[in-house]
């Protein structure tokens, strides 16, 4: 197991692909991950760390209602873009050269 490329959830699958990779398309992925990792910080963790300390322990969401609006809007686009990272993900493992040798499709990622 490689922990560049490690993650939850991983399926059997992803697993052998990771296992295969080489070193520039392991770097792919490691800037995936990181880019996606700034997607989470910015669509849901710092929106729901702002909606707990500031709409409800000081009541922000009461006084403008407006907000708590804004900030579930934010985290439902963050939401979408989330779902359309994890599609490019597996579309990343597919585009490796062991993957096409053996013939994989991003569908047949979903599937397992």
């Amino acid at each position: 197991m490689d922990l560049k490329t490690w993650a939850p959830f991983q399926s059997t699958l992803e697993s052998q692909i990771c296992a295969r990779m080489t070193t520039e398309e392991k770097e792919k992925v490691v800037q995936f991950g990181s880019v996606t990792g700034l997607f989470v910080a910015v669509f849901i963790a710092i929106p729901l760390g702002f909606g707990v300390s500031f709409g409800v322990t000081f009541g922000l969401f009461a006084k403008h209602p407006w907000a708590l609006v804004i900030m579930v809007g934010w985290i439902t686009v963050g939401i979408l873009l989330l779902m359309r990272r994890r599609q490019m993900a597996r579309e990343l493992l597919c585009s490796t050269q062991w993957a096409k040798q053996m013939g994989y499709k991003p569908e047949d990622l979903k599937k397992r």
